[in-house]
């Protein structure tokens, strides 16, 4: 009479390296996402940086206020990705 697993040694085997891989890529984006977290308030805080430096420059490179340049859209999805970040309410578009 045999004992074991139903799925015999190789089956096993297989199932191992199934696991192992999933365990490895779970690991793997769990390490990521740690990283990204203790990244947040350094990102955050360069985050805000470049928004003030484009709003400063903005209004140079496009002095008639037609908003056209795609700066302005970076702009938008800046403040966005800020007040998200704060859990402020969303920002309404001007």
């Amino acid at each position: 009479m045999r004992s074991g697993s139903p799925l015999g040694v190789r089956g096993r085997i297989e199932k191992w390296k199934v696991t192992g891989m999933t365990n490895t890529m779970t690991n793997t984006m769990k390490n990521r996402n740690d990283n990204l977290i203790a990244a947040a308030p350094e990102l955050l805080a360069a985050l805000r940086c470049a928004l003030a430096d484009l709003e400063g420059i903005m209004p140079e490179l496009e002095p008639s206020g037609d908003r056209n340049h795609p700066a302005w859209t970076t702009i938008i999805e800046a403040q966005h990705a800020i007040a998200k970040a704060e859990g402020s309410p969303e920002i309404k578009p001007k």
